[in-house]
């Protein structure tokens, strides 16, 4: 009896998934939809590209399932410039009788339809019984994705500022000015540049060499313009030092920064870098790894910069740590555009010898170095005449070519020349698309009229903040 129930219930499961079969058979012959099942593009000549492009289509438009319209749109925008004036779509349809308008228009085989501005697509079913109207958006990146915007922020530094040195230190920015009959202001932001506030800074008399101005473990050091060396713990409070070398003392010329050690085998972690003056009267560069004792290096080159440099440390994609120093003034007093590197400090080596014209670096003083978008990028600065520019000069490769930046990269809002601003870039994690965004601070320095300026400019690549890449 159980065999035969069971039986008899496959039975009637198998009469009832023919019967239901039967019946959607039949609704599909009986029922003719109006709707767009595909939309896509062939290969055109007027827009490269668009038949790899995949169009969605929203058949209700985000409202109940008997509307009579719908969305279709690329959620990918077409590359920047994209001409869509005259394009021919590949339609098809659950069911049409042939009426079919473009804006109220019947749209007739083989017209070109101008996608430029959105376009309503209406079509009618077989049977004519329904209609159905799309509203078709071909979207078209509205910026270049390679070119700069640059915008003026709201707030800028607390009081004007004719030179500038930016130092992050944990998570925590701080921009040194000159400040008024000697010594330095300190303006401090915690958000990112956003918003900067003014410090007193105490003990540095006279004027400061504020290229020298960098920090060496927790401590902050500087020299000033009559040679002196000064040391601080938090930036703020300042007491002079006077540094030695096993040849007795020496006088500081010029402070580079902190620098990792390059080899794993090498006794100390980091050192200090410089350019000393030995008690023989030799100009050297040094090393040390406490910021008092010294070990000297090889003899400063003729024509290597001694003030008005342009200065940044990078690092390999081993992650060896060197400094660049580009541009500025040599002992003899010269303009000069040779660029030079170090991986230890004491001893440099020449980039570029600075006579090749065509792709040396600038011959600019007060210039600023900063990487972005892969380069090596000089900004501003003031030539031989006196003249100051805002344009900038990319290298590829570490200082060696350069070149003027494209015209894509123009600070077109920016007024004025600049020397002696201060340049911060801000990377912020992308963890979605695994593509950090860079943002470029510029602040203050002096303008084309010779005045401090105060504002701050915000500037990035528009590609860097697309929603989708």
């Amino acid at each position: 009896m159980t065999i035969k129930r069971n039986y008899s219930y496959v039975l009637s499961l198998l009469i009832s998934v023919l019967f239901v079969s039967c019946w959607d058979n039949f609704e599909e012959r009986t029922y003719y939809s109006a709707n767009i099942t595909k939309f896509s593009f062939d290969a055109h000549d007027s827009c490269p590209g668009i038949e790899n492009f995949i169009f969605n289509i929203d058949q209700y438009h985000g409202v109940a399932v008997d509307s009579t319209s719908g969305i279709i749109e690329n959620l990918d925008s077409l590359p920047y410039g994209s001409v869509i004036s005259a394009l021919y779509p590949k339609v098809t349809f659950q069911s049409t009788n042939g009426n079919i308008y473009i804006n109220d228009s019947l749209w007739q085989d083989g017209d070109s339809i101008d996608f430029s501005v959105p376009v309503v697509l209406k079509n009618t079913s077989y049977d004519g019984l329904f209609a159905k109207s799309y509203t078709i958006k071909i979207n078209v990146h509205q910026v270049d994705p390679d070119s700069m915007s640059l915008e003026q922020t709201p707030s800028g530094l607390p009081s004007p500022a004719s030179a500038n040195k930016i130092l992050e230190v944990n998570g925590v920015l701080f921009d040194y000015v000159p400040a008024v009959g000697g010594g330095l202001k300190q303006f401090r932001s915690t958000d990112s540049c956003k918003t900067w506030t003014a410090q007193v800074v105490t003990g540095l008399p006279g004027e400061m060499n504020l290229q020298s101005l960098c920090t060496f473990g927790s401590t902050f050091l500087i020299t000033s313009k009559s040679n002196l060396s000064y040391v601080s713990n938090d930036g703020l409070t300042w007491s002079a030092i006077n540094p030695m070398s096993s040849g007795g003392a020496v006088t500081i010329l010029a402070l580079y920064g902190e620098i990792n050690r390059k080899y794993l085998s090498d006794p100390d972690p980091s050192a200090l870098i410089g350019m000393l003056l030995t008690t023989a009267g030799d100009t050297c560069f040094g090393r040390s790894t406490d910021g008092l004792n010294w070990t000297i290096g090889s003899k400063v080159p003729i024509n290597f910069p001694i003030s008005a440099y342009a200065l940044i440390k990078s690092s390999t994609v081993t992650n060896v740590q060197f400094y660049t120093i580009a541009g500025g003034v040599n002992a003899s007093g010269s303009q000069i555009t040779t660029v030079w590197s170090t991986e230890d400090g004491k001893n440099w080596i020449s980039v570029n010898d600075g006579n090749v014209l065509y792709n040396s670096f600038p011959k600019r003083k007060n210039a600023t170095l900063f990487r972005y978008d892969g380069y090596l990028v000089s900004f501003g600065g003031q030539d031989e005449s006196g003249a100051l520019f805002k344009d900038l000069h990319v290298s590829p490769d570490h200082g060696k070519t350069w070149k003027n930046a494209d015209d894509k990269w123009e600070f077109i809002k920016m007024d004025s020349g600049l020397a002696g601003a201060g340049v911060f870039v801000q990377n912020i994690p992308d963890l979605v698309y695994d593509k950090d965004r860079s943002f470029i601070w510029i602040l203050g320095g002096t303008r084309s009229d010779g005045a401090p300026s105060n504002i701050i400019w915000k500037g990035y690549l528009n590609k860097m903040v697309f929603a989708r890449r």
